[in-house]
């Protein structure tokens, strides 16, 4: 006997916005890091399972990755368990869908089976591409337990699936963010054990009151409560490599707080990324970040790349392991402790708080260079005893 334990991803912005994310790429807010971290508790407490797979999307490893490390296993994307590709749809709200496609909008809703999306999937292709992927893991774990971390169309067509229902029960199919699922494969049948349970959830909405969207007394969303930081961060190196500066400046509540610092001998990327390193590192309690960057090696790094290179232990799609692993390992460890909304701006482009951090890293160049150049003239052959 097999046994299945498929998770729905934990919660994105654009779930609470309601906005159609497919294969876009959409990082788990404060929330669904706190899901992926209960669910991960849940599934070690009371399953065994030897392997963990997940859609490639970023969303879906990061829910994985809490189970992997817990076991002491690898997460291991499976393209075939990836979102349905919603074409055109992609990135809009239901509002702007139904505007543009009435008609399909309707169909979607009534009759989700026989939908085809502009420059996207129909429900067939994903049941054939997924049924087809889960059938392959199956005999793979033969008489073991296994982690399938999916979407929430990946997860309503497999389970009609293994329930013998049509692709036209798509909405009969309840899938919460980080839902757990579990059913099995023994004697050429599936059965079915638990559906939508999300019991595991439960105790953070009185640990972190509007953590899973629930409102606290008064109607009040406690969420509201945690506090909100703006960062700007900027790094430079002069020449590159060569001795570098790092400038943060915190904002809140009208108060303000700008952390300098800088190398001798370093890269514009470190000072990057140390720049944000420490900005998050001066704050006090968890918050709820919007952290704004010129670096486009930041913002992808953190928004594109960083879950498939924690999914390979810290190491690039060709093997090699990832250059400045010592700050992205701690940046990796600061966004867990709080909400980060990762927001680029062009450099120079009259941003008076990207402008100002940017010139304050120069400063911390100079005073870095200027310092490095005493202490080397101090130490020379002609130094007075």
């Amino acid at each position: 006997m097999t046994r299945v334990i498929l998770i729905r991803h934990g919660q994105t912005a654009w779930n609470k916005e309601e906005r159609i994310r497919g294969r876009v790429e959409v990082p788990l807010d404060a929330t669904g890091l706190a899901q992926a971290e209960a669910t991960a508790e849940r599934v070690v407490e009371e399953f065994g399972p030897v392997a963990v797979y997940c859609s490639p999307l970023q969303r879906a490893v990061q829910t994985a990755l809490p189970i992997a490390g817990r076991l002491g296993l690898e997460v291991q994307p499976i393209t075939g368990l990836n979102d349905m590709n919603f074409g055109q749809w992609q990135g809009l709200s239901p509002d702007e869908v139904s505007q543009r496609w009435p008609e399909m909008a309707r169909a979607w809703l009534e009759a989700p089976h026989t939908v085809n999306f502009p420059g996207g999937e129909s429900l067939d292709v994903v049941k054939q591409r997924s049924m087809s992927s889960l059938r392959q893991l199956i005999e793979r774990h033969s008489d073991e337990e296994l982690v399938i971390v999916g979407h929430t169309v990946v997860n309503r067509v497999l389970l009609c699936a293994v329930m013998g229902l049509g692709n036209s029960n798509y909405w009969r199919i309840g899938q919460d963010t980080c839902a757990i699922n579990v059913f099995t494969w023994r004697q050429g049948t599936f059965f079915i054990e638990a559906l939508n349970d999300t019991c595991h959830l439960r105790t953070l909405t009185t640990a972190e009151g509007d953590a899973l969207g629930f409102s606290g007394p008064g109607g009040q969303r406690e969420d509201a409560a945690l506090p909100r930081v703006t960062i700007y961060t900027d790094g430079a190196c002069k020449p590159n490599p060569g001795p570098g500066g790092w400038a943060a400046i915190l904002l809140y509540n009208r108060q303000e707080q700008v952390l300098t610092g800088g190398e001798p001998d370093t890269t514009n990327s470190r000072m990057e990324l140390q720049a944000a390193v420490s900005g998050l590192e001066a704050l006090r309690t968890r918050s709820r970040v919007e952290l704004y960057t010129d670096s486009r090696y930041l913002q992808r790094g953190i928004t594109e790349w960083l879950t498939s290179w924690v999914a390979r232990r810290w190491r690039k799609s060709d093997g090699k392991p990832v250059m400045n692993l010592d700050l992205w390992q701690r940046l990796y460890e600061l966004i867990q402790q709080h909400g980060v909304d990762w927001c680029w701006v062009p450099g120079h482009s009259g941003d008076p708080n990207n402008e100002r951090a940017n010139r304050l890293a120069y400063e911390a160049i100079y005073r870095t260079a200027t310092r490095q150049g005493s202490a080397s003239k101090s130490c020379g052959p002609n130094r007075r005893r």
